[in-house]
Parts: C-alpha cells; sequence; structure tokens
C-alpha cells in the first residue's frame, strides 16, 4: 500500500481510506501536502491550455473577449 501510494503521489488516508497511524496522528499535513500538489500540477498543466482555449470559447458565444 505504501509503495502504491507513493507511486501515485497520494496519502495512503486518502487512496485506502485508512485512518492515520501514530499518536496524535490526524493527516491534516498529508491532506494539506497532497491539496498543494494537485494545485501546482493544475496551474501548471491547465493552466496554458486554458489561457489559449477561454478566449477561443468567448470569441465564440459573445462574439468579443
Amino acid at each position: 500500500m505504501l509503495d502504491i501510494s507513493g507511486a501515485s503521489e497520494i496519502p495512503v488516508t486518502r487512496l485506502f481510506g485508512r485512518s492515520p497511524a501514530g499518536m496524535n496522528a490526524t493527516g491534516e499535513s498529508d491532506l494539506q501536502n497532497y491539496y498543494e500538489v494537485v494545485q501546482q500540477q493544475q496551474e501548471s498543466t491547465l493552466g496554458p491550455i486554458l489561457d489559449k482555449l477561454l478566449p477561443i470559447i468567448c470569441m465564440s458565444e459573445f462574439g468579443a473577449i
């Protein structure tokens, strides 16, 4: 499970629905890091694509940007 979680960059608590192990473990930091990685990947991968696509959609729909 740890190998799969590491390869997919998804925390074990999120991927398998397991509760965090250890004393005072809440898993909040794991989820926060996961959400930051997802946000960074969205901005770096989808951002440039949407910057090109949205003006085209607006021109098609409204006739102007």
